[in-house]
């Protein structure tokens, strides 16, 4: 049986992070799982193996996080070109991270413009806002739907023109 002669030293400057796994394994002949045990045996973590772990998203987590916010998985999956469970695990993964705010007018703007449809198919409106009126705002809506076709279009119309999206 062979004896590893790696002293305490050695093993605590791994732990504080000075000398990596490979260059400890590799200064003594051994293999990291014995490595490993010994550190083990005499009270260390065992070592680590592989890259760190990331501490913040990459560019591209960071615009799909970011997308998360307007589109279904699906639809920022195929944007990207990753498939939804990469999206769910991206969101899950970086939940924690804090995002930069964006405005309502910031995600509506930047989402991809949607295909021409065809003047006899109706838009599909895959997102739902959902708020409460005041009795000021519901006269607003009123007067505005005897203008217009009808009480959504005419919601829709008061919430493009708040966001500054829709010109008089």
């Amino acid at each position: 049986m062979k004896t590893i002669e790696i002293n305490a030293t050695e093993l605590a400057q791994h732990a504080a992070g000075f000398v990596s796994t490979a260059e400890l394994v590799t200064g003594h002949n051994v293999s990291p799982n014995a490595t490993s045990n010994l550190a083990r045996k005499q009270g260390f973590a065992p070592l680590t193996r592989g890259r760190k772990k990331l501490t913040k998203p990459t560019e591209q987590q960071i615009k799909i996080l970011m997308a998360i916010r307007t589109e279904p998985l699906a639809a920022v999956g195929s944007r990207f070109g990753v498939s939804r469970q990469y999206v769910w695990s991206v969101a899950r993964r970086w939940a924690h991270y804090p995002l930069p705010e964006a405005s309502a007018a910031e995600m509506i703007l930047d989402r991809p413009a949607p295909a021409e449809i065809p003047a006899d198919q109706k838009e599909l409106r895959s997102f739902v806002i959902s708020f409460r009126l005041n009795a000021n705002e519901l006269a607003l809506l009123r007067r505005r739907q005897s203008a217009c076709c009808s009480s959504n279009q005419a919601a829709r119309e008061i919430l493009w023109e708040s966001l500054g999206l829709l010109t008089a």
